[in-house]
């Protein structure tokens, strides 16, 4: 399971709280496929948290990252639409397999 490390700080408080928030999406996840509590409304409603915080955190982040010139900013919005653009093209009425689901996402997440 992922947890947080200092390692993860980008020396902003907020920033890191909001990806704080992150990893206790991945942690939630983790544990529904560790219990095997994964059906349709847990994953909607873990799927919809983290639809959440990639819309409020990404626009937050990218905002700040523009005031403050930051010169990987194009590149660092490419990883988040990578993220985005996944979350666009779930249809979670066509999930067959919760568990599988839940095991590729998070497994994405922790590779993204």
């Amino acid at each position: 399971m992922i947890n947080w490390t200092s390692s993860f700080s980008v020396l902003h408080e907020e920033i890191d709280e909001q990806h704080r928030s992150l990893i206790l999406i991945m942690q939630k996840l983790g544990n529904c496929l560790i219990s095997k509590d994964l059906d349709f409304t847990v994953v909607l409603d873990i799927l919809t948290e983290l639809d959440e915080y990639v819309r409020v955190h990404f626009s937050y982040e990218e905002q700040l990252m523009d005031k403050y010139d930051y010169p990987e900013l194009l590149a660092h919005r490419m990883q988040h639409d990578g993220l985005r653009q996944k979350l666009d093209n779930i249809n979670i009425f066509d999930v067959e397999d919760f568990g599988a689901f839940a095991n590729d996402t998070l497994n994405y997440l922790v590779n993204w």
